[in-house]
């Protein structure tokens, strides 16, 4: 299952409307390619541990080079290289399911979206796992979700505050001091913040590798 192609549209153009730099990252990055992932307790257990976009990625790549990456088999199953941690996860996540207290499938309403996000949040919480935010991006295909608890994604973001020009942003929030710079930037790119995280966090990986070779 992929995001509509004109919801991609709508966020590529609110960028660059934000920001003229949005072009330049937009073309360096190359093509939006999320595509949900269809079995999300796996999805959530792989990732439980992750605190930033740069341990996801490790975990990705794991995943990928051993062939376990998206919807090969409709049926979810413990994976053996799963720490107990992960394992007691899956298994109270499993439970939680099965009574009704916690549904995993795609939310139909803002309502649904608030209250799935709400009982999810609650197992999270007890394993000090952050990763909500980012779960509500590849698995519901939610556009407005940003990691706020990502240092590295935050690190980014001030790169991005730094060398531009932040008054092109979101009218006169910042100038009026009705929010700190960062968090006016952010704002500025909702309701696709989902969106700007993805390119951001590929940016700054393609922007570092850059500097490695110079």
């Amino acid at each position: 299952m992929t995001i509509a192609a004109q919801h991609i549209r709508a966020a590529l153009g609110h960028l660059r409307s934000t920001n003229p730099a949005w072009k330049s990252i937009l073309k360096t990055v190359g093509p939006f390619t999320v595509r949900i992932e269809s079995k999300a307790a796996a999805w959530l257990t792989h990732f439980l541990p992750c605190r930033t976009y740069l341990e996801f990625q490790v975990v990705r790549a794991t995943l990928a080079n051993v062939g376990r990456e998206s919807t090969s088999s409709p049926i979810e199953l413990p994976d053996p290289r799963w720490t107990s941690i992960q394992q007691q996860f899956w298994h109270e996540l499993e439970t939680a399911q099965q009574t009704g207290n916690v549904q995993l499938g795609i939310p139909r309403s803002s309502l649904e979206l608030t209250q799935r996000s709400q009982a999810l949040a609650g197992i999270l919480d007890r394993f000090e796992s952050t990763i909500l935010e980012r779960f509500q991006f590849y698995c519901w295909g939610e556009l407005d979700s940003w990691p706020n608890s990502d240092d590295a994604l935050r690190n980014v973001t001030e790169v991005f505050l730094e060398n531009y020009d932040v008054k092109h942003t979101c009218d006169n929030r910042i100038v009026a001091g009705q929010f700190g710079e960062l968090e006016a930037l952010v704002r500025s790119w909702a309701p696709y913040r989902s969106i700007a995280a993805w390119y951001l966090e590929r940016w700054e990986t393609i922007r570092q590798a850059t500097s490695k070779e110079c």
